[in-house]
């Protein structure tokens, strides 16, 4: 029904302004209808920014000899992280579960910062189940932060053609309205907080690679990482229509423990630099 206006939706649905000077996003957030098999725009991006994640990551070591464990590694991040984004979801909205809801198809939707939490879990037991010579855990998790821009960017990319994760009623000149987003919200215009997600995201990216070189000890990308895009994350929590529910909301209470799993990372460099430099000497 809806792939015979896929192009016809795009050409004229990107951003177009509207009688009340308000930005209105029209694109449908199914991208293809085919007998019956429905895929949305979020389901692209999100395969999309997994994949090139895993480039990054395979491009990060090329160098090493490591093929089978950097497989292994990506199995074990991937399927932690589906585990725990499904539970993070579950979790914001009922109390109670059963396991097979973790599977269930009838009630999609991630977390994505439980999602990252197990993740970082898988990718630690992986670590230590595999033991590679020559790489560090600290070492394994800048390589993981550096390839996971793209994920996050495709990610919130989703979430704005698929008009969720919507912000608050705004008269700014920032707000959107999102024709496809559930009654009643599709009638006020709203922060496009995915947006501020993505360009936050990319600056806080670009301002740890700026301050950290080949020189910072081995973990310190991943601490800085985690504590500058926790930081944004629980500022821009609070233009979320969640943050209507109450203070603390589950997004900031998820972006603490990235704070101060950064923060830990900060307090430690003396450790990490030691960590790092009998890593070298392994080598």
């Amino acid at each position: 029904m809806y792939s015979s206006r896929l192009f016809a939706s795009l050409a004229k649905g990107f951003l177009w302004m509207n009688n009340t000077t308000y930005f209105t996003w029209s694109v449908h957030p199914l991208c293809l209808c085919w007998q019956g098999l429905q895929v949305r725009w979020y389901s692209l991006f999100l395969c999309l920014g997994w994949i090139m994640a895993f480039l990054c990551f395979d491009r990060q070591t090329a160098h090493l000899q490591l093929s089978p464990y950097r497989d292994q590694m990506k199995v074990f991040f991937f399927l932690f992280f589906l585990v725990g984004a499904r539970m993070g979801l579950l979790l914001e909205t009922k109390r109670h579960f059963a396991c097979f809801d973790l599977f269930s198809l009838e009630e999609g939707g991630l977390v994505g910062q439980a999602g990252g939490l197990f993740a970082l879990g898988g990718a630690v037991l992986g670590h230590f189940t595999y033991q590679p010579a020559g790489v560090s855990l600290f070492l394994l998790l800048d390589w993981i932060s550096l390839s996971l821009l793209p994920c996050l960017v495709f990610t919130r990319l989703g979430n704005f053609f698929n008009h969720e994760v919507l912000g608050l009623k705004t008269t700014s000149c920032l707000g959107i309205i999102f024709k496809y987003a559930e009654y009643p919200r599709q009638i006020h215009p709203v922060h496009p907080v995915q947006l501020y997600e993505i360009f936050g995201y990319s600056l806080g990216y670009f301002l740890v690679q700026k301050i950290t070189d080949k020189k910072s000890p081995q973990g310190m990308f991943f601490g800085r990482l985690c504590l500058t895009l926790g930081c944004i994350r629980f500022v821009l929590e609070f233009l979320k229509e969640d943050s209507e529910r109450g203070f603390p909301s589950l997004g900031q209470w998820l972006s603490l423990v990235f704070i101060c799993l950064g923060l830990l990372f900060q307090l430690r460099r003396k450790s990490l630099y030691k960590a790092s430099c009998s890593s070298d000497k392994e080598t």
